[in-house]
């Protein structure tokens, strides 16, 4: 199943300005309800979910780990915006003056740190129990800071509740171009994590 969420293009601009800036999260709540009716449907079981994304739409997925981490067992995330707070307060980073455009910007209007505040993934990982997590990180990534991914990483294993595998792979090279091959590869490391069914 492919989530058209709001915030997307595939629907036209009013669909896109329908997940940005203050209407976020519908983003997030359009995401949870296609993984609620795919349950409700009876297309998979609750907790039997994966699901994977990149870039902005692993916001998404990180977002509904900490609302309903139940409905998953296994989520890969490459390169995700999951430190969204702090990478839009510091005006240094080479995209965060572009990306206020798209999520605003915490350091002019306080209603916008208070709106981001409360979807941020970073700021709302909590004492739960984790499905199995496979993310990504670049070293040479400008748009995405390694340390963000990083950061994310370890704060999740720190607060998590239950053991389930938590991969952080770390490569070489940008954002989430490449060649062909490097592509393919990267989309098979998830596809394996997976399929693997070991734990811890």
């Amino acid at each position: 199943a492919i989530a058209h969420v709001r915030g997307g293009d595939e629907l036209g601009n009013d669909w896109h300005e329908q997940g940005r800036l203050m209407n976020r999260k519908n983003s997030f709540s359009d995401f949870l309800s296609v993984a609620n009716y795919l349950v409700s449907a009876n297309f998979v079981k609750k907790g039997n979910i994966y699901a994977s994304a990149e870039s902005a739409g692993g916001t998404i997925v990180a977002v509904a780990l900490n609302k309903e981490p139940e409905l998953f067992k296994k989520v890969a995330m490459l390169v995700p915006f999951v430190d969204v707070v702090n990478t839009l307060m510091d005006e240094t980073l080479n995209y965060t003056i572009s990306d206020w455009d798209e999520f605003g910007n915490p350091k002019k209007d306080p209603a916008v740190y208070k709106y981001l505040m409360s979807y941020s993934p970073y700021d709302n990982i909590q004492p739960q129990d984790y499905p199995g997590i496979y993310v990504s990180a670049a070293i040479d990534d400008p748009a995405v800071g390694y340390w963000e991914v990083a950061k994310w990483v370890s704060k999740i294993n720190k607060l998590r509740t239950n053991n389930e595998q938590l991969i952080f792979d770390i490569r070489n090279g940008g954002h989430i171009k490449g060649g062909r091959y490097e592509r393919y590869h990267n989309f098979a490391k998830f596809i394996v994590f997976f399929l693997d069914e070991g734990k811890g």
